[in-house]
C-alpha cells in the first residue's frame, strides 16, 4: 500500500501504466515507482496486512475516546474481506483452521487501509464504529466454496450502529468486487441499521441468498 499527501495510489501492473494516480512494485528490485515528483510530498509505504486478528474466544477491545486511541489506519490489507485489516477471530491460516468465537469490537475507526476493512468471524460483534475509505471494501466475509465447501464466510455475526461509507477508493474494480459491504456464504447476519449509513459511488449489499441474513431497524 502507498499513499501520497494522504491520497491512496491505485497498484498497476507495469511500470508504463503509472500515472499520478497509481503506482509499481519492482518485486526484484525493491522498488516503487509513483508517476508524480515525490520532492515535498509525504509519502507512505505499508507492509503489515493487518492489525487484530487470532483464533481465540471471548475477547473484547473497547476504544473510549474515539480518534484518540481507536483507529485502524493504512494496513496493508489484501483485497477481500478473509484477507482485511481487522479479523476478529481469524488466524492468518483461516480457513484451513477453525474460528475463535465471541469477540466484541467497540468504538473503533478502520479506516484507509489497503484492501478490506474489516472481515465478520463467528458470533463477534462490532459496534459504535466508522469504516470508511477503504481501498477495495468495506466490511463483510467471504469464503470460497469450491476449496472449502463446508465452511461458512461468517455465521451468527452482529453490525451493531456502524457507519459504513466512501468504500472501494483503492481502484478496484466495482465489477469484479469493491464498494461498501460483502457477505457471501453467511448464516445469521445481524445488521442494526439504525446508523448504518452507505454513501459513495460502490454501494453493494451482496450477500449468498440461499442463507439467512436480518436487519434490525
Amino acid at each position: 500500500m502507498i499513499v501520497v499527501d494522504g491520497k491512496m495510489l491505485a497498484w498497476v501492473t507495469t511500470r508504463g501504466a503509472v500515472d499520478e494516480d497509481s503506482a509499481w512494485y519492482d518485486s526484484g528490485n525493491s522498488r516503487v515507482y509513483i508517476g508524480i515528483n515525490p520532492s515535498g510530498k509525504t509519502i507512505e509505504i505499508a507492509r503489515q496486512p493487518r492489525c487484530i486478528w487470532g483464533a481465540v474466544n471471548n475477547v473484547t477491545l473497547k476504544a473510549e475516546y474515539l480518534h484518540t486511541f481507536g483507529i485502524i489506519e493504512a494496513y496493508a490489507s489484501d483485497a477481500q474481506p478473509n484477507r482485511a485489516a481487522v479479523m476478529p477471530g481469524r488466524s492468518t491460516s483461516w480457513p484451513h483452521d477453525p474460528d475463535g468465537t465471541g469477540w466484541l469490537l467497540e468504538g473503533l475507526e478502520i479506516r484507509s487501509n489497503a484492501g478490506a476493512g474489516h472481515c465478520s468471524g463467528t458470533t463477534d460483534t462490532l459496534r459504535n464504529s466508522r469504516v470508511y475509505w477503504n481501498g477495495q471494501l468495506g466490511m463483510g466475509s467471504i469464503c470460497d466454496s469450491g476449496d472449502f465447501p463446508t465452511v461458512l464466510g461468517a455465521e451468527d455475526p452482529v453490525i451493531d450502529n456502524v457507519e459504513c461509507l466512501d468504500n472501494g477508493v483503492g481502484g478496484w474494480n466495482a465489477g469484479w468486487e469493491a464498494g461498501n459491504t460483502k457477505w457471501q456464504r453467511s448464516e445469521g447476519v445481524i445488521v442494526n441499521a439504525s446508523k448504518y449509513i452507505l454513501r459513495g459511488t460502490h454501494n453493494h449489499l451482496n450477500f449468498d441468498c440461499s442463507y439467512l441474513v436480518r436487519y434490525q431497524q
